[in-house]
């Protein structure tokens, strides 16, 4: 049995949207990826939080600030990335559009969902410059969509022939990735915090497990992981 903890964050939330906070990259592709996978996540929020309009406006806004951060390249293909950017956000608006129950969607939907987001990754991956950094910013964002997938449809699909980058990793790969990427970084006292409660969710994952259940027999917290994942750098 799915279990999931819903807790009232109407406000921090809409405050989200109103102002959405640039992540933490100056590389536009980093900054494409991760608004990508944001995207999604929004899409996953209203899904299982019943197709909420600040859910939806928020997948609008993330699009918006994926296509943004494209508009800053120079000397790549912009116009094949924006294209399969656009190819993602046709399938997220079939999730918008559907009904709001689980049996509304086509029973292929989120292989079409994972298969979408990990196209655009793998191109703009394939875009960037050997030297470039901050992968593990963008496997935090793509980590937390795996958590709402797990949380509100059952299972997020890997690309497994990619096992070699993020696209193709869980959480037991990542977790601690980014943990040593985090503990180099100068966070403050908050976001210190934010990441204790959001590596301690992601662990708990089980995304190796059938069963839609954490390793700790928890409920899953998608709002709250959400929520402090967006709000990493904030002061």
């Amino acid at each position: 049995m799915k279990i999931i903890i819903r807790i009232s964050l109407l406000f921090v939330i809409s405050s989200a949207v109103l102002f959405p906070r640039l992540a933490w990259s100056n590389e536009p592709l980093r900054e494409a990826q991760i608004w990508a996978c944001r995207a999604v996540s929004s899409l996953l929020l209203v899904r299982g939080e019943g197709q909420q309009e600040r859910h939806i406006a928020r997948i609008d806004q993330d699009l918006d600030n994926a296509r943004l951060a494209l508009k800053q390249l120079s000397g790549v293909d912009r116009q094949r990335l924006m294209l399969i950017l656009n190819t993602l956000r046709d399938v997220l608006v079939q999730g918008v559009e559907a009904g709001p129950e689980e049996e509304d969607l086509p029973w292929r939907y989120p292989q079409w969902l994972s298969q979408a987001l990990s196209a655009f990754l793998l191109a703009t991956e394939e875009t960037l410059p050997a030297s470039a950094g901050g992968m593990e910013r963008v496997a935090l964002e793509f980590l937390t969509v795996q958590y709402l997938s797990k949380s509100y449809i059952g299972t997020y699909e890997l690309s497994r022939e990619h096992a070699d980058i993020y696209i193709g990793q869980d959480e037991v790969v990542l977790v601690p990735v980014i943990d040593e990427y985090m503990s180099a970084e100068a966070l403050n006292n908050k976001d210190v915090a934010r990441w204790q409660f959001i590596r301690k969710a992601l662990a708990d994952l089980n995304s190796r497990s059938s069963t839609w259940a954490s390793v700790s027999g928890k409920p899953f917290v998608p709002l709250m992981v959400d929520y402090y994942v967006r709000s990493l750098g904030r002061s």
